[in-house]
């Protein structure tokens, strides 16, 4: 498949952004993706004319790698897939219209059988580099007992989930809409900012198809949002002037959906550093390390 730019994206993600993909060796890959001129979430940032949030580049490698796993190195496409850990670093604040991706692969088997893959991606635009990301994937063993769990109808997601309680403004997270927010039930104490998460059942842009768990992509967006809130009650720049510039997440535990599920957003060892844990019950089910930093939002 060339990478020249294709008019219709390879996925169906409620907002593909892929144009073209190739293996151009056994494990390494590159591929095209074009900023959506509209996204019914990463482009509903509050900062007035800004190129684009840089949470984006983060859901062109996503969709990267749900591609080529199944496209490229022979992972089933009805395969269960866990995302374990993800970390990034962003060299801008914008997102061009196109960047190019070029994804370096490192498979785990055991037994002869794939088990997982390491992903580190580049993304740039021409000779510009925008960041890298790096995915470690796990494929567990899909049997007629432990396959893929059904998808459920949003209605049915929806079901059984813990009281929306009172969402976070949007404003204070750098959205526009109560829909965009992720957080809830906000309080601080001792220089810790907690709250719950809601999940987005309303929002295609960040649910994309409801499964049995809660997607990654949605717990490293509430780290973000508390991350960005916390930068602001410590006396830094607003959610709508503060962006990214690293991240690293670790999953050890997926999240369901029908059990409240609480984050902690602490101050790290730099200014713009947060450190934020994710608990449901009595077990860390994800920990993130963020470093925010300030953007000059243009007019």
């Amino acid at each position: 498949m060339s990478i020249a730019e294709r008019e219709h994206p390879l996925m169906t993600a409620p907002a593909p952004v892929l144009t073209g993909a190739e293996p151009i060796g056994p494990y390494d890959f590159r591929a095209r993706a074009r900023r959506p001129g509209r996204h019914p979430y990463l482009r509903a940032d509050t900062g007035p004319g800004r190129d684009g949030d840089p949470m984006l580049l983060l859901e062109f490698a996503r969709q990267a790698e749900a591609y080529a796993a199944r496209a490229f190195y022979g992972v089933d496409a009805g395969a269960r897939t866990v995302l374990r850990r993800w970390s990034a670093a962003f060299a801008a604040a914008g997102v061009p219209e196109w960047v190019d991706l070029h994804g370096a692969v490192r498979p785990r088997t055991i037994g002869g059988r794939l088990r997982g893959m390491v992903y580190d991606l580049t993304l740039r635009a021409g000779d510009h580099r925008l960041g890298t990301v790096r995915m470690e994937m796990g494929y567990p063993r899909a049997t007629a007992a432990s396959g893929p769990p059904p998808a459920r109808s949003r209605a049915g997601f929806g079901a059984g989930l813990p009281s929306p309680g009172r969402p976070v403004d949007p404003r204070r997270v750098g959205r526009r809409r109560a829909t965009d927010t992720v957080l809830r039930d906000l309080e601080t104490a001792g220089g810790r900012i907690v709250a719950g998460l809601r999940v987005p059942v309303e929002n295609p842009g960040l649910l994309g198809p409801a499964r049995e768990q809660v997607p990654g992509m949605v717990l490293t967006e509430a780290a973000r949002q508390i991350a960005a809130l916390a930068v602001a009650e410590w006396g830094g720049p607003g959610p709508d002037r503060t962006v990214p510039a690293a991240l690293a997440v670790t999953f050890a535990d997926q999240a369901d959906p029908a059990v409240p599920v609480v984050l902690t957003a602490g101050a790290g060892d730099r200014p713009g550093r947060v450190r934020v844990t994710v608990e449901q019950g009595s077990a860390v089910i994800a920990s993130a390390d963020l470093t925010m930093t300030g953007v000059v939002v243009r007019p």
